[in-house]
């Protein structure tokens, strides 16, 4: 015993650093001496690991020496377990040891042994057990472990053997058993993501889904089965927004002033931490009151499931929708929906009316640049108006890749956008020798979340006393000398005021942080001429009032607001951090998260006499 028991771990973990500066001669060397200290401690479980990261990392990623990599996969299975702590974390090893196996198989395109070993690996966790019997088992049986990831790759590795399987063997029937279980791993995710808590772990099961999305939709695309299609477009974004909403929609005002009161407390914890000295006394008194009021959270959120039944299987029965639901309940006639999904490998748009539906892949490269040299110009008008031509042949290029000749019927059109924003109003739909002609001009457009968003009911304030505008100008902001005065913005706000009856404006001093937050929820529509940004010292996107900054964390719901509809008349507000698979976080996405379900926002720099002109009109 003592320090040379640690001697394994030690090198394992030089072995890892190495393989991150691409130096495998050199992690292999590691690896060996970690196995031969671990052999010696008689540290088996650790063996095991060890064994199976130079198949894994060292011969079938690095060398792609297949044959190597099988022998040291089944190396790994032959060391034996002795330590009983340690019974359930090494049945998952050996699951995902017989995952790597059976991935080694698909290399060599001999999917009969594959698919043995795949089944191998999910008799780990019972014999003869099925993906459809993991989906009804009771979710604390296997998801609070902390390598439950190694059962989601295994899904999601099988499918994809199908999926290449059928590329080989051109048999339909493997693309079905794909979408089948793309779709099962999906709702498996799903259950997991419902027992967390904080909103970094969603996010963080909901990037990981990325490459089941794509794959699925691929799969859907190569069986030109645009229907089936739907359920991953759909599923591929916003769903924790949904979930948001859901979970108002069963909240009483009480457990709402309960959840904001310890989001509260916790958001100010961690903004301390930001700047407490690591080594301090009060920092570690911060973590510790942190943990305990991300408890008190945890604690809540379950007491509420608990005591409403009902509140917990909404997150698993309401996350799905058909075309046969987006043909009855969205579309109407001249009315159509164009959902764009973006992945790592290919662009994906599905085109869709009350008649038919369209799946098609678009060339990523291209889509890119496109959208980058689109967005470059169009958000700057001197450089617009410079190279109009390159702008016009931009935009139609965007358009012919996007719809590919199809045509979209003239009328109302809903974007459900993926990756990063652009105006599908300014593309150009004329040919090249006819009058420059805008999608503007045949297609009223509006954006959502997801087709699912337009479909929740908003559980909205039912007091009667609710006003119907309200507005704030700052206009001058004496804290941040770098923003210009918004003058003729308190002259604007006034006009759009007399439109309206029992409204309300908040103006130069009166237009604070504080009075927003205390007075927002009240009004059915929110007017606000300010400056905003994107970007924070925080990565947090935030808004300017009169005396101080307003952050999108800052937005905690206390109240279920009477809003309707919020105008964010500021540069960037559009704008945010985008997370893979739910989509940009932004302003309009937090209000939306409250409860606000329409919104009017910015992605740039905007003319300041052109937004108060359009402001008013509108």
């Amino acid at each position: 015993m003592g320090l040379d028991n640690y001697f394994g771990t030690l090198y394992s973990q030089m072995a890892e650093l190495q393989l991150h500066k691409e130096n495998y001669k050199q992690a292999n060397f590691f690896f060996n001496t970690s196995l031969k200290w671990d052999m010696r401690a008689g540290y088996n479980f650790n063996c095991k690991q060890t064994t199976k990261d130079i198949g894994y990392s060292i011969y079938f990623r690095h060398f792609k020496d297949y044959g190597k990599a099988l022998i040291y996969y089944k190396k790994a299975l032959g060391y034996v377990n002795r330590e009983k702590a340690r019974n359930v974390a090494d049945v998952f090893e050996s699951l995902n040891i017989f995952t790597l196996i059976a991935n080694v198989y698909v290399r060599m395109q001999d999917y009969d042994a594959a698919f043995k070993y795949y089944q191998l690996a999910l008799d780990q966790i019972k014999p003869e057990i099925t993906e459809n019997s993991i989906l009804q088992s009771p979710p604390e049986e296997f998801i609070k472990h902390k390598k439950i990831y190694y059962l989601t790759e295994l899904l999601l590795d099988k499918a994809d053997a199908y999926k290449e399987q059928y590329q080989y063997t051109h048999n339909m029937s493997s693309l079905q058993e794909a979408i089948r279980i793309y779709r099962l791993t999906d709702q498996l995710l799903d259950k997991i993501k419902a027992e967390q808590t904080e909103l970094e772990s969603k996010l963080f099961w909901r990037s990981d889904t990325r490459r089941l999305f794509e794959n699925a939709i691929e799969a859907c695309f190569l069986q030109n089965n645009p229907k089936s299609a739907v359920y991953f477009f759909e599923r591929s974004r916003a769903v924790l927004l949904n979930d948001q909403l859901r979970e108002q929609r069963w909240l009483g005002e009480n457990d709402i002033a309960k959840m904001a009161l310890l989001n509260k407390k916790i958001d100010q914890m961690q903004r301390q931490l930001q700047t407490a000295d690591e080594s301090s006394v009060k920092n570690k008194e911060l973590e510790t009151d942190l943990f305990a009021s991300t408890q008190d959270l945890d604690h809540l959120k379950k007491t509420i499931q608990i005591s409403n039944p009902l509140y917990y299987q909404s997150f698993l029965d309401t996350n799905t929708m058909s075309f046969l639901d987006i043909q009855k309940d969205i579309l109407r006639k001249s009315q159509t929906a164009v959902e764009i999904f973006s992945g790592d490998s290919a662009v994906y748009s599905l085109l869709m009316s009350s008649e038919q539906i369209q799946l098609l892949r678009i060339n990523k490269t291209s889509y890119d640049s496109l959208v980058g040299g689109f967005i470059s110009l169009i958000a700057d008008a001197e450089k617009m108006n410079k190279s109009f031509d390159v702008f016009v042949s931009t935009s139609r290029s965007l358009c012919s890749l996007i719809f590919q000749n199809r045509t979209v019927p003239a009328g109302r059109t809903i974007i459900v956008p993926d990756g990063r924003y652009f105006p599908f109003e300014a593309l150009v739909t004329s040919a090249v020798n006819e009058p420059v002609r805008y999608f503007l001009n045949d297609h009223a457009v509006s954006y959502t979340y997801s087709l699912r968003y337009l479909l929740n009911s908003f559980s909205t304030s039912k007091s009667g006393s609710a006003r119907n505008f309200i507005g704030f100008a700052p206009m001058h902001f004496p804290y941040a000398s770098n923003l210009s005065p918004l003058n003729g913005s308190d002259h604007s706000l006034k006009q759009a005021q007399s439109y309206f009856f029992r409204a309300d404006n908040f103006i130069e001093s009166n237009a604070s942080k504080g009075n927003f937050l205390r007075e927002f929820y009240k009004y059915r529509i929110i007017q606000l001429y300010t400056h905003a940004s994107d970007t924070s010292n925080k990565g947090d996107p935030l808004i300017y009032f009169c005396d101080s900054i307003l952050y999108l964390s800052d937005l905690i719901r206390e109240k279920k607001p009477s809003t309707s509809l919020i105008v964010l008349s500021a540069c960037e507000t559009g704008n945010g951090k985008l997370y893979k698979g739910e989509g940009v976080f932004s302003f309009n996405r937090g209000f939306a998260a409250m409860g606000i379900p329409s919104s009017i926002i910015t992605l740039w720099s905007v003319e300041n006499t052109s937004t108060y002109k359009i402001t008013e009109l509108f």
